[in-house]
């Protein structure tokens, strides 16, 4: 059986929907289910989970899931608690561009160090979930640094929405890329191939990339591990079809 496990928190249930679809028309059996009701399920070792939510608690349950033997859709990942900036500096690393950043550790330090060096407008975004706060000058920086719990884990990423740059979602499942079904990403194949390298070391088996395009550049600025898949059959499809492969394998062990 294959679970796709949702949050009250979030308002993912459509996009679980049509991953749930998918997996129907090629006869995989599936059951949307909440986490609020994960503890005390009993899972067969042949059950794979897709944790299709941010939500604080999956931590809290993959230890419940691994001692039952079941596979965990992203799972290593998941386990190794890798946050959004480490892979923002991996993608550095493999020469994708990137936004600028700066890791928040003290907001009072920070604010009179580094506040006025920094080329606004930026965001604050969480190194856990996708929330990000955007500041357009230093006047609120203190302000709006002193309303976030900076215990969750924030940086601050230099704002690149601009200059008539395209939003782009891009799909990765199976080691493949998929767009949101209009137009192919603009920039050539070596690049593809790191994106798809740099997501392989992450251990994602599926995972959704935003890419701001612009008439001669693009900045690649996130990097999320439970995407709804929502603007792409064919990656619906996809992600239908490698959880059935996952699951002939789990079967002939």
């Amino acid at each position: 059986m294959f679970y796709i496990v949702i949050s009250k928190f979030d308002t993912l249930l459509a996009g679980a929907r049509k991953i749930a679809d998918k997996c129907s028309q090629i006869y995989l059996q599936n059951e949307i289910i909440s986490i609020d009701t994960f503890t005390g399920r009993k899972f067969l070792d042949s059950d794979i989970l897709y944790f299709l939510t941010n939500d604080p608690i999956v931590s809290e349950n993959l230890d419940i899931a691994n001692h039952t033997g079941v596979y965990i859709v992203n799972g290593k990942y998941l386990i190794s608690k890798t946050v959004k900036s480490d892979t923002m500096a991996r993608l550095d690393l493999a020469d994708i561009v990137t936004p600028n950043r700066w890791i928040i550790s003290d907001s009072d330090g920070f604010s009179k160090q580094i506040s006025r060096e920094l080329d606004y407008p930026v965001y604050l975004k969480n190194e856990q979930h996708g929330k990000a706060i955007k500041v357009p000058d230093e006047s609120i920086m203190s302000t709006t640094l002193s309303s976030i719990d900076l215990r969750d884990g924030w940086y601050i990423e230099k704002a690149v929405d601009d200059n008539n740059r395209v939003h782009k979602k891009v799909y990765f499942v199976g080691n493949e890329l998929f767009t949101d079904g209009e137009t192919d990403i603009a920039f050539n194949t070596d690049i593809k191939k790191k994106i798809i390298s740099v997501i392989q070391t992450l251990a994602l088996d599926v995972s959704s990339i935003d890419i701001l395009i612009g008439a001669s550049d693009y900045y690649l600025i996130d990097v999320n591990h439970c995407p709804a898949l929502f603007n792409s059959v064919n990656a619906q499809l996809a992600f239908a079809e490698l959880i059935l492969r996952m699951s002939g394998r789990i079967l002939l062990k």
